[in-house]
Order: structure tokens, then C-alpha cells, then sequence
């Protein structure tokens, strides 16, 4: 076996010196990318949302006076966002449609988001006009309710009356006297 080490040696193949030792530099912090526009909106609105109604009707007439003034889309897509899923007392659906309905956006990101918003806007107008149409549904049933209720208790009172009549005619039939007996038997 000596030998073998020995002849490996002579003919070159010595095993190499050790791999050199890898030293690892801490890196400094990745530099967070800087915020998309619309991650902003999205927490704005975001914000709003867990305020009172009259914070955010302050909010939309501010967005408001902005648009009017040349505001930026970003504005337009906010006040739209808020009157789609703010609270119940500000929710707009006519105003969102007139606010995203046939604009050109720069940005594919607003224009997706317009698109959901509006979306939104029309579900949520849809289903408070479903709710609607059952508290009215309830109440046309309620009330049909107490018409066949005061019929019924009309038509009992029928009964009552026909039955003490009843009862009435029968009594002096049943409170006689007994013929007297057949004089002739």
C-alpha cells in the first residue's frame, strides 16, 4: 500500500492542497423597491374604510374638488374605490360608473382596478336591490298576513253567531213543558 501511495506521488497525482476557505460579507439590506402608486391608493383607502361615515364623506367631497381641479387618476380611482365599498351611507354606484366608465388609463394596474371596482360597484348595487325587493316582498306578505288573519276572526265571529242562534232556538224547544197527556188514551 506504501508502495502505491509512493508511486501516485511520484507520478503527480499528490492530493491538491485544501480548498481555499469561502468567506462570507454581510451584504447590506436589500433596498426596498419604492411603493407602486396604486399600493398607496389601495391603503388610503384602506385606511378610510375603518373610519367613520363622516370621515369619508369629508374625504369624498375633498377627492372631490381635486378632480375637478385636475387631479391625478389616482385620485379619480380612490374616490371611486370609497363610494364603491364605503360605508353603506356613501356608497354611490352611479358616481363610481360616472367616475371609471369609458376612461382611458395609462397604467394596465389602474385599469385593472377600475374594472374590479366597477364590478364591485354593480354586485353591490345589485344585491341592495335585492334586499330591497325582499323586505318588500316580506312586507306585501306580512300584510296579506293580516288580512287573511281579520278574515279569519270575522269568519269565527260568523260561526260564534250562527251557533248562539242555533243554540237560542233550541233552548225553548228543549225547556217545555211535556204535552199533557192524551185525554182520549
Amino acid at each position: 500500500m506504501r508502495a502505491l501511495c509512493w508511486a501516485l506521488l511520484a507520478a503527480g497525482c499528490a492530493p491538491k492542497a485544501a480548498p481555499p476557505q469561502v468567506v462570507l460579507v454581510p451584504q447590506a439590506e436589500p433596498a426596498t423597491p419604492p411603493e407602486a402608486p396604486l399600493v398607496g391608493v389601495l391603503q388610503s383607502v384602506g385606511m378610510l374604510l375603518v373610519m367613520p361615515p363622516e370621515r369619508q364623506v369629508e374625504e369624498i367631497d375633498s377627492l372631490q374638488a381635486g378632480l375637478d381641479s385636475g387631479a391625478p387618476a389616482s385620485d379619480r380611482v380612490r374616490l371611486a374605490l370609497l363610494l364603491a365599498v364605503g360605508a353603506p351611507e356613501v356608497r354611490d354606484s352611479e358616481r363610481v360608473h360616472a367616475l371609471l366608465d369609458d376612461r382611458t388609463w395609462d397604467d394596465a394596474a389602474y385599469e385593472a382596478l377600475a374594472r374590479f371596482v366597477l364590478q364591485l360597484a354593480d354586485e353591490r348595487a345589485g344585491r341592495a336591490r335585492d334586499r330591497l325587493d325582499a323586505a318588500e316582498a316580506l312586507e306585501a306578505e306580512r300584510k296579506l298576513r293580516k288580512e287573511l288573519e281579520a278574515r279569519l276572526d270575522a269568519i269565527r265571529t260568523i260561526e260564534t253567531d250562527i251557533e248562539r242562534r242555533d243554540l237560542a232556538d233550541e233552548e225553548p224547544h228543549d225547556q217545555r213543558a211535556p204535552p199533557p197527556p192524551d185525554p182520549v188514551r
